[in-house]
């Protein structure tokens, strides 16, 4: 999977190291009705729990393991780390990727 980091953004994730982890977080989109859940892309730093369940890329100088579920929305474009935006749960978003 091809990645790529806005630039505004490298020298704050530079500042936290060069390896980070795309995790899966679980939002309850239904009022606790599993069929319903939604899992958010959220970029953390370090390496994952387990690695066994993640794939790598390189992006800019830096390292991100995504979890093997993980495709991308449109096959032509690659997966963006940007700047979190105002519903985001974490401070970064990840986007054109989906769980499989």
């Amino acid at each position: 999977m091809q990645w790529v980091i806005d630039e505004d953004i490298r020298e704050t994730l530079a500042e936290r190291g060069e390896v980070f982890t795309v995790e899966l977080t679980r939002i309850c989109a239904s009022g606790g009705c599993s069929c319903m859940d939604i899992y958010y892309p959220v970029l953390r730093p370090g390496l994952p729990d387990q690695p066994e369940y993640y794939l790598t890329g390189q992006a800019e100088g830096f390292t991100i393991h995504y979890p093997r579920v993980l495709q991308l929305i449109d096959a032509d474009q690659p997966a963006q780390v940007k700047k979190a935006g105002r519903w985001s749960n974490g401070e970064f978003d990840v986007e054109n990727v989906r769980v499989l």
